[in-house]
């Protein structure tokens, strides 16, 4: 439903990026690293917090 190029998600976008270019596995691999980008930055900067916090929720001592 959203018309303007500029505002699609990025599942859409990597939708047409594979209608438009037929299924390689190459180019959709291309398009998808720039998503996943922030969230694998994010995993690093925050590695210690994110594994103190699951080992609180897990109960687990010493920590």
């Amino acid at each position: 439903m959203v018309t303007p190029e500029d505002r699609l998600t990025v599942p859409v976008d990597l939708t047409q990026v594979n209608d438009a270019f037929g299924v390689v596995c190459a180019r959709l691999m291309f398009v998808a690293l720039p998503a996943a980008m922030p969230v694998a930055v994010a995993c690093l900067v925050f590695q210690k917090k994110v594994t103190e916090a699951v080992t609180i929720a897990a109960g687990v001592k010493g920590w």
